[in-house]
């Protein structure tokens, strides 16, 4: 028994592992690199385990020695007499959820007023644009807008029971929770990367983890890493032993689309209202009022017709903290606002979206909308979003209990 020297020579990154301690580490991006390290050894046989990794930068270099009282002081080969290899450990596997708007997502995202993208299974949280997030979803995906909250849900399994810092490094805004409990948080808009880190304690056992990213441009770089006694000291790539579905349950939002055809065009007001000239198109659902163009209504309407056009739009929405609400009204054309059978905005005009909106003082409890839309030809835009107490200020799309099967007009 004494002091016994280890040494890894390699291009890239090894490390050297005895009785699974970390007493080499020989990381980074270097060509052909030696280090050693000394670590007091009792007679008997010990566990050791060598990593290494390299890209093709690179030529292929790994020569690990070590010395001591057995060798005489000579750095030698490290003999093994029982090469068992653990069992080969289980793929990482989380699961990515892809939402988007049309509008600024400010505040915290709310994936119940907006439209799924897709979904898929990733290794690890380790994107560099966009286009990679893209990659990792059903082939043919497309992001109708750069108005994207990521989801991230996983299940990290922890053997040793000790304090674990977590990195979130990102140009995006983005957070990371542990058993629903917030550990980094990123508010941080830039095209240069940032990273913040945060310490927890955990147990041995399973801990359900949720990493959440938002982005309102092409721009999107986020990758999570960790640190702790499971990973040798080392920061490694934070990985998820399961895939895991969020959390908590989420009640989409819902929103009823009826759509009618005039048989002559709509001069005024008063056309819009001639049930004895309107046909009835068919009726959808929606998320939200989050319409730009005619392939978004198109996606939850397939009826949608763009020629003499009158639409309503029924929900129903639950204010939980009473006080004076901004409901705003984005539209071209003609577009009305009831909030409980009463008129609050007016918006018409002509083929130019333009804003309007009011202040409303709403009690807590639900509360029916109703928004009529109308036009000759080619309505394209139509946006409902509100800000208040509920919102803590924050402009955000206005979300819709099931408003049911209202009456007809």
């Amino acid at each position: 028994e004494g002091d016994y020297g280890f040494c890894s020579n390699s291009a890239q990154g090894s490390y050297i592992y005895v009785d699974d301690k970390t007493v080499v580490d020989n990381s980074g991006d270097h060509n052909d690199v030696e280090k050693c390290s000394t670590v007091a050894l009792t007679k008997g046989a010990h566990a050791i385990r060598v990593m290494y990794f390299r890209s093709n930068r690179y030529d292929v270099t790994l020569k690990v020695r070590y010395y001591g009282p057995d060798t005489a002081g000579e750095k030698l080969s490290v003999p093994s007499s029982n090469p068992q290899a653990p069992a080969p450990p289980t793929m990482s596997q989380w699961t990515m959820q892809v939402y988007s708007q049309n509008v600024k997502i400010s505040g915290k995202p709310h994936r119940r007023v907006m439209s799924l993208v897709g979904s898929g299974v990733v290794k690890a949280i380790d994107f560099d644009s966009q286009n990679e997030v893209k990659k990792a979803l059903p082939s043919g995906t497309s992001f109708p807008s750069n108005y994207l909250a990521v989801y991230f849900y996983g299940n990290l399994k922890v053997a040793m029971e000790g304090d674990y810092n977590f990195c979130i490094k990102s140009r995006n805004p983005a957070d990371l929770r542990v058993d629903n409990a917030d550990v980094v948080a990123l508010d941080y808009h830039n095209n240069n990367e940032k990273e913040t880190c945060g310490i927890v304690r955990l147990l041995a056992g399973s801990h359900v983890m949720q990493v959440e990213l938002v982005t309102d441009s092409g721009w999107l770089a986020v990758h999570v890493s960790y640190i702790g006694p499971d990973t040798g000291g080392i920061m490694q790539r934070l990985h998820s032993d399961s895939p895991t579905p969020p959390t908590s349950a989420m009640t989409q939002s819902v929103w009823l689309i009826r759509e009618w055809k005039s048989s002559s065009n709509l001069n005024r007001e008063e056309d819009s209202l001639r049930m004895d000239k309107l046909s009835f198109l068919g009726e959808g659902h929606a998320p939200a009022l989050d319409f730009t163009k005619e392939a978004d209504l198109k996606r939850y309407l397939p009826s949608y017709d763009r020629s003499r056009a009158v639409l309503r739009f029924y929900g129903k929405h639950t204010i939980k903290q009473a006080g004076n609400y901004d409901l705003c009204l984005s539209n071209d054309f003609n577009g009305f606002l009831y909030v409980d059978d009463k008129l609050q905005v007016s918006n018409t005009g002509g083929g130019s979206a333009r804003d309007r909106c009011s202040s409303v003082y709403l009690t807590v409890g639900d509360h029916n909308l109703m928004v009529r839309w109308w036009f000759n030809n080619a309505g394209d835009q139509l946006l409902l979003q509100y800000s208040g107490p509920d919102t803590l200020g924050n402009k955000q799309l206005m979300g819709s209990v099931d408003p049911g099967n209202p009456p007809m007009p």
